[in-house]
């Protein structure tokens, strides 16, 4: 590892840097960003700005070092190329870098589409890649490693020669096709990544047919060495952080429903704030037993269900309830239904009555009456 310590100290920065980023410039930055997109190529679900740099970052630079210390810790890698070894390094700050400066584009530019530059980086990495499968030497972290390549380092050498070729040739075809349509980019994504997967397993096969056939094929696949104590440690911290981050969003959150005097505002955990000023609010239902339909993107645990779903007789709509309490206040707006409940049956009713109140529409139902 220390042959490689500027490297792994320059990439552990790069990884973390968008936190300072969020930081310095969390007041010049819109309320929200897009953390999600349709398969129309534009976003569909949001998060609070400062959130997308402070937490995605750390989140990639715990990943960043899984992978620092699953290739270093390959006694097989002890000998491999430096250049297939930094290559791997720079993987997940690459894709900070792009993620961060996808955010920070799309936060000043008013971008909401990711489908081309997605095609760009993928076109990238795969001839980048493609490039360097061929010096990749046999290991068990690195490269195609499946039963035949892994039990002979001939077939391990040819089938890397062939990918190699294939996703340079893959990556320049994604690099051209970055430029289609933003609704085609998507749909030829996976066929995309399926010519350049597919083939090399299926030119392995074939590959350890012919030796088999010829009487060339000699196994010499290696006992796999175990996993070392810090490996699995790292994992095992890694794994308990990960189940008791979830275990918390599961079970904690709060959403709290303001009504101000021009607008009512949702302020929410684990999601971005909502802002319906009582001038768009063209209709408000109290709903018992309210049937949410399926959610489309979101955040849904054991308290809090957020975000966009829908059902056949409301379509798409934006929630923000609590999972226990089934009456709910569909809010019809000009920009679409919004569907909003308490803690309980009670919080519902009194969120209903205030904002007939606030938007003076309970005024117009007893003079139509």
């Amino acid at each position: 590892m220390k042959k490689y310590k500027w490297t792994l100290l320059i990439t552990s920065v790069i990884t973390l840097l968008p936190v300072l980023l969020g930081l310095i410039f969390r007041n010049h930055l819109p309320e929200i960003l897009p953390i999600h997109f349709g398969l129309d190529g534009r976003a569909d679900a949001y998060i609070d700005s400062v959130a997308a740099f402070l937490l995605i970052s750390p989140i990639l630079f715990v990943f960043h070092w899984i992978c620092i210390l699953s290739t270093l810790k390959d006694k097989r890698n002890r000998a491999q190329n430096p250049k297939v070894i930094r290559m791997v390094l720079w993987i997940i700050p690459t894709i900070t870098l792009f993620i961060s400066g996808l955010y920070v584009f799309m936060a000043f530019e008013k971008y909401d589409s990711i489908g081309c530059w997605a095609f760009l980086l993928m076109g990238l990495a795969f001839i980048l890649i493609g490039n360097y499968l061929p010096k990749c030497q046999r290991n068990y972290t690195i490269g195609i490693k499946i039963k035949w390549t892994l039990e002979s380092e001939e077939n391990w050498n040819k089938t890397h020669r062939f990918a190699g070729k294939m996703w340079v040739i893959g990556g320049i075809a994604m690099l051209f096709g970055a430029f289609l349509p933003e609704k085609a980019i998507i749909y030829a994504l996976l066929p995309f990544i399926f010519i350049m997967v597919f083939p090399p397993f299926l030119y392995s096969w074939l590959y350890y047919k012919k030796q088999l056939k010829d009487g060339s094929y000699d196994k010499e696949i290696e006992k796999l060495t175990a996993p070392s104590k810090t490996a699995i440690a790292a994992v095992s911290v890694f794994m308990i952080l990960v189940i008791g981050f979830a275990m918390f969003l599961m079970f904690t959150g709060d959403i709290d429903f303001i009504c101000s005097e021009e607008a009512l505002q949702i302020k929410a955990s684990y999601s971005g704030d909502l802002s319906l000023p009582y001038d768009e609010i063209e209709d408000i239902q109290l709903i018992e037993d309210f049937n949410g339909g399926s959610r489309i993107f979101g955040f849904a645990s054991a308290r809090l269900l957020m975000g966009t779903f829908g059902t056949d007789e409301l379509g798409k709509y934006t929630r923000y309830t609590y999972k226990r309490c089934d009456t709910c206040v569909k809010i019809d707006t000009k920009n679409g239904i919004v569907v909003i409940g308490g803690k309980d049956e009670a919080a519902s009713r009194s969120i209903y009555e205030t904002l007939l109140e606030k938007t003076g529409l309970g005024e117009k139902a007893d003079e139509s009456n």
